[in-house]
C-alpha cells in the first residue's frame, strides 16, 4: 500500500489541475489493489524472495507508467502491456507451484504405496 500512496503522490504533484488526474488516480488505486490483492495470494502460493522482487519490478514500472509525462495513448498501451506482462508471470508462478505440489503429492503417495507394500511382504515372511 506504500507504493499506492508513492503513485498517488507522484500523479498530485505532475498533473495537479488536469482533467487526467481524476481518472488516473482512479486507475492507479483499482489497479494498485488489484495488484496488491494478487501479490497476497502469490505470497501465499509461491516463495517469498521471488515474490518481493517481483513486487519491487512491478512497482518501480507502475510509477513510470502513471507519469504524465507521456501522452494517453502510449500511457493505454504501456499499461495494457504491463498488465499483460504481469497476469503472465503470475500464472507462470502459481502454474509451477501447483505443478511442484502435484509432483510432491505424488511422490508422497508412492513412498506410502511402496511402504505398504514392503509391510506387507514383510508381513508375509514372519
Amino acid at each position: 500500500m506504500i507504493d499506492l500512496f508513492y503513485i498517488i503522490f507522484i500523479n498530485h504533484y505532475s498533473s495537479f489541475c488536469s482533467k487526467v488526474f481524476t481518472r488516473r488516480i482512479m486507475t492507479t488505486i483499482v489497479v494498485a489493489t488489484i495488484m496488491n490483492v494478487i501479490f497476497v495470494l502469490i505470497f501465499y502460493y509461491s516463495d517469498r524472495s521471488t515474490v518481493i522482487s517481483m513486487y519491487d519490478f512491478f512497482s518501480i514500472i507502475i510509477i513510470f507508467v502513471f507519469l504524465d509525462t507521456i501522452n494517453d495513448l502510449v500511457f493505454w498501451i504501456v499499461k495494457f502491456l504491463i498488465v499483460i506482462l504481469y497476469l503472465a508471470v503470475i500464472l507462470i508462478y502459481v502454474v509451477h507451484s501447483c505443478d511442484c505440489r502435484i509432483n510432491y503429492n505424488l511422490f508422497s503417495l508412492n513412498r506410502r504405496n511402496i511402504a505398504l507394500k514392503t509391510w506387507v511382504i514383510d508381513s508375509n515372511h514372519l
